[in-house]
């Protein structure tokens, strides 16, 4: 199976790019997987958060 990963960068630590991603990552239908290059910390700042 050939398929084409997607790079998605999160760039602003206090912007609301991660609370909308990962709200929309459940509407998400497609095959290519996707990959999240951010900090551990800031996921983990921003989930105590939501």
């Amino acid at each position: 199976m050939n398929y084409n990963p997607i790079l998605i960068v999160a760039g602003e630590p206090n912007s609301i790019f991660l609370e909308i991603f990962f709200k929309s990552i459940k509407l998400y239908k497609n095959k290519n997987p996707l990959i999240l290059i951010c900090s551990e910390k800031i996921i983990k700042k921003t989930n105590e958060n939501t």
